[in-house]
């Protein structure tokens, strides 16, 4: 694996300190920060990211309460405080939003305000109480929202923002809960990273969101099986 430069605090012989100071942290994603899993996962990324100059990443699952949200948020506080580069967490979870709970902020004036309102992307996008990690929300979201965001929103929305950030991070909902997005996502995107837990995801699971994702012109670059329970220990390894 290539090494690249800036991509993780092994440089430093302690973990950087934030140049300001932060009010509120998630306490499992402060516990996920200290993971040695979670830096050689940014590290994976960053080299393959870096490889092919991309900087847009999908972080999908075949089925809910795999951890996918925490690892968009982890690797998003991760690579925000400790790389301190411009991150952008994008909640495209049109049925269970869940990644604002993260960062204490509300769902409201989001991706369904942009549908409604015919914003830009840059009218959306939130502050989190951490330095260069900002998050736009999903709003608030209904089954005929859902049917609304398209392959055009999301084009748009990556136009109006991919230039002010280094990276740029999606969650989404559960590859095979109808969702109606995910192969335009994983066409737009540079990197798909899928999710799947140990005991929990079957073979056919990974088959058929394999199949989903390729359906749109993406692929899955990288499989992360979390063998952990998330709500006590969110540790993952990283597989291919």
């Amino acid at each position: 694996m290539k090494k690249t430069n800036n991509i993780s605090p092994q440089f430093n012989a302690a973990l950087p300190q934030a140049s300001k100071k932060t009010n509120f942290i998630n306490p499992i994603i402060e516990k996920a920060y200290h993971r040695a899993e979670l830096s050689r996962i940014r590290e994976r990324v960053a080299a393959d990211l870096g490889a092919s100059k991309g900087k847009r990443m999908l972080i999908a699952s075949p089925s809910g309460d795999t951890g996918a949200s925490l690892l968009v948020a982890a690797l998003g506080y991760y690579t925000a405080y400790a790389c301190r580069q411009r991150v952008l967490l994008i909640d495209c979870n049109m049925c269970h939003p869940d990644l604002h709970t993260f960062f204490n902020l509300s769902q409201s004036y989001g991706i369904t305000d942009l549908i409604q309102n015919d914003l830009s992307g840059q009218d959306i996008v939130k502050n989190t109480e951490i330095e260069r990690l900002h998050i736009i929300t999903t709003g608030s979201v209904d089954d005929n929202i859902s049917l609304e965001f398209r392959h055009y929103h999301i084009h748009n929305l990556f136009k109006d923002i991919q230039g002010q950030f280094d990276l740029i991070i999606c969650d989404t909902s559960p590859v095979l809960q109808n969702n109606l997005n995910i192969a335009s996502l994983s066409s737009v995107t540079d990197y798909c990273v899928l999710v799947i837990k140990k005991l929990v995801t079957t073979k056919g699971q990974l088959k058929k969101s394999k199949n989903i994702l390729e359906s749109g012109n993406g692929k899955i670059d990288a499989i992360i099986v979390n063998e952990h329970d998330t709500d006590k220990s969110p540790l993952n390894q990283l597989l291919t």
